[in-house]
């Protein structure tokens, strides 16, 4: 059947003008040593694991100016601490874009127009939706409709909701002067629950950026965040982040996070904070994270992180994960790196836990 929706699509697009078929992804190659709380190699762990990412895609110009493109992609993982075998994932559905001057019309594995506004606190998109986007820009203002096709159903360890069938979102949105804002709605269509109903505002202006941002969904959901920004000329950044959640009309669960940054002369350190209930007894995490350019395409990093995810592999004591890693940058979308990592997806890189030697390829 994907083969079908593939050569349906393809002959559809390229039947109409010469299509350029071109292939784009990134693959990394690693070997890994895993290791315990005792800072041993777990010999069953070590060894090979490969990531491929590869998408083809085809466009053409339609007589009547409407650009259509056309994108499949696979993903091929082994992970020798999986169960030894290599897994191939292909997309269930193509991606096909048709784009005028006007508007853009998307049916593919996408996201929503709400959580591309609103970001995911209430929907959870995962792999294998297929959705239906029209977007449009008139001047400052955009508009954005969307319908799940195809979703998914359940939901997630964090009180979140994958994309059901035939939800449909609606997002207007506008920017003008440095004042930005949207309103959006998402609902189920012929189901009983309540509509979700978001709203945000925001200004930006000479390196400040507030923006608050409140959803609502009957008496099930309130969300309410608000996020403060500030970059100075020389480098140094400060910000905050204030969250207020209640479900099902229960006391609010409040959270924050700070952080202050320094990027300049090669150097990008950031210390946060955050704890997300802050009503609870639990400490909140604190995270340190540095990177150095020590020479062109040469960057060493390191951090410490003391939230909870951060435990020592294999320990049930609380301690504070670390990790130290280099990468060199070997030019055209080529790069080697090496890291050591008391935890799992550590860092930004999401390093892994024990030692890695790695390349990453990007074509």
């Amino acid at each position: 059947m994907k083969k079908l929706l593939l050569t349906s699509a393809i002959v559809a697009v390229a039947g109409a003008a010469a299509a350029e078929i071109t292939w784009s992804g990134e693959a990394d190659l690693e070997w890994r040593g895993h290791t315990d709380a005792g800072d041993e190699i777990a010999d069953d762990d070590n060894g090979i694991a490969f990531d491929v990412e590869l998408d083809a895609s085809g466009s053409a110009q339609l007589d009547n100016g409407i650009t259509a493109t056309i994108v499949y992609g696979l993903d091929l993982d082994y992970d020798i601490e999986e169960d030894g075998t290599a897994d191939v994932v292909l997309d269930d559905f193509p991606t096909i874009t048709f784009e005028s001057s006007v508007a853009t019309l998307t049916v593919g594995d996408v996201e929503t127009s709400y959580v591309d506004t609103f970001g995911d606190d209430v929907y959870e998109e995962v792999d294998g939706e297929l959705v239906a986007t029209l977007d449009t820009t008139v001047s400052s203002f955009g508009l954005g409709v969307s319908y799940v096709i195809d979703g998914t159903y359940g939901d997630t360890d964090d009180d979140r909701e994958q994309l059901p069938t035939d939800l449909y979102t609606v997002v207007l949105s506008g920017n003008v002067s440095g004042i930005k804002g949207a309103i959006g709605v998402a609902g189920v269509a012929g189901s009983d629950d309540d509509v979700l109903f978001g709203i945000l505002g925001g200004y930006e202006l000479n390196g400040i950026d507030i923006a608050a941002k409140y959803q609502t969904q009957g008496d099930e959901l309130s969300i309410a965040e608000l996020d403060l920004a500030y970059t100075m000329s020389n480098g140094v950044s400060l910000g905050a982040e204030l969250t207020s959640t209640t479900y099902d009309d229960d006391d609010a669960i409040f959270g924050y996070e700070v952080y202050a940054g320094f990027e300049a002369m090669g150097a990008d350190i950031l210390v946060s904070y955050e704890d997300d209930d802050a009503d609870d007894d639990e400490d909140g995490d604190f995270a340190i994270d540095a990177a150095y350019e020590v020479l062109p395409g040469l960057t060493v990093l390191g951090g410490v992180d003391f939230s909870e995810e951060a435990t020592l592999v294999g320990s049930d004591e609380d301690a504070a994960g670390i990790y130290v890693a280099t990468s060199y940058d070997l030019g055209g979308g080529a790069s080697v790196y090496a890291s050591y990592a008391t935890y799992d997806e550590a860092g930004d890189e999401e390093y892994n836990n024990g030692a890695t030697l790695g390349l990453s390829l990007s074509f």
